[in-house]
């Protein structure tokens, strides 16, 4: 299924934010770069509109299994994103 998606915000080192649409769902994604001292910081903020009965009775029944398989992978993905976002333009 295709997944059609626009590139909403991109100002490099602060903020990346995308929108993408499916036939049942919409999807916005922020990503907030954040400089601590030496560190950085890096927020996502995620918004989910579901489209249709069918998708929010699925996501009520499988919410639980897909937060479990995703908390492994996801502190692995944040950070190479963290790493690709914070390297300086050549």
């Amino acid at each position: 299924m295709p997944t059609h998606g626009i590139i909403t915000t991109q100002e490099p080192y602060h903020h990346h934010a995308c929108e993408m649409s499916r036939e049942a769902f919409d999807l916005a994604v922020k990503y907030k770069l954040t400089e601590q001292g030496t560190a950085t910081t890096l927020r996502q903020n995620t918004e989910i509109t579901l489209r249709g009965h069918l998708p929010k009775i699925m996501v009520a029944i499988l919410y639980p299994m897909v937060i479990w398989m995703s908390k492994k992978q996801y502190g692995v993905r944040l950070k190479n994103l963290k790493a690709l976002c914070e390297q300086k333009a050549e």
